[in-house]
């Protein structure tokens, strides 16, 4: 696969990760507002489902345009995700599993959609330092000229 179409496929899961887990974002919110009650630990809910969205949203951006921060973005979006959220990059594919199974498979998922980033990542490096060494070449025949 090419790195261009893969990691705008992987932004594009990560946007739909975002759109699925909105609810989830905000709910802490919401509860504070109809309990009319504030805590640390709600006001740490809300800024974890903020950094989820900022990180996730970054993260796709960066993969989007290629950019070596956005893969690293990527590994620590992936990780928060399945820590925190418990968000599949798959959707829907832990579903089809019985529920003491279901965040086994979640973590399956998740490390595939890793191990192919990683890829993606090797990939862009290759392309690059090919490249790299052409345009150094043609720059040598120019000068010998």
């Amino acid at each position: 696969m090419d790195v261009k179409y893969g990691s705008k496929l992987v932004s594009l899961l990560m946007l739909l990760v975002v759109v699925l887990n909105f609810n989830n974002v905000f709910l802490p919110l919401k509860i504070m507002y109809y309990l009319r009650s504030t805590n640390a630990f709600a006001w740490l809910l809300v800024v974890m489902g903020l950094l989820f969205l900022v990180i996730n949203l970054t993260a796709a951006a960066g993969l989007y345009r290629q950019q070596r921060w956005g893969f690293i973005t990527t590994y620590v979006a992936i990780l928060f995700s399945t820590v925190i959220f418990s968000a599949s990059y798959i959707p829907f594919f832990p579903r089809l599993f019985p529920a003491q199974y279901s965040f086994i498979a979640l973590i399956a998922v998740n490390l595939a959609v890793i191990c192919f980033v990683i890829y993606l990542q090797i990939l862009s490096r290759r392309v690059a330092s090919r490249v790299g060494k052409s345009t150094v070449r043609k720059r040598v025949s120019t000068r010998k000229k």
